[in-house]
């Protein structure tokens, strides 16, 4: 698996209506071995007024383009696009 990071500040894709405007949130780019051919993306947004618990949210997105080996090929990462919840315990 490869990793890329990057810092987003609140204006840029993903917009986020909700952010501060000083919040920054982190861009996880990376590849699946199993899956090359898929460009997607992680976005961790750690939730300021949650205080206790501590609570962020990842944000699984398709960066879109590629091409599809086969017909049969998978067109979805083995973790569904979505946002997740993750609440420190």
């Amino acid at each position: 698996m490869h990793i890329t990071m990057r810092i987003i500040p609140t204006g840029m894709f993903l917009l986020c209506d909700t952010c501060a405007p000083d919040e920054r949130r982190v861009k996880l780019y990376f590849a699946d071995s199993e899956r090359s051919y898929l460009s997607v993306s992680i976005v961790l947004r750690y939730l300021k007024d949650s205080i206790i618990p501590e609570k962020m949210t990842a944000t699984i997105i398709s960066n879109g383009g590629g091409i599809i080996p086969t017909a049969t090929s998978p067109t979805e990462t083995r973790v569904p696009y979505d946002e997740y919840l993750m609440i420190k315990q």
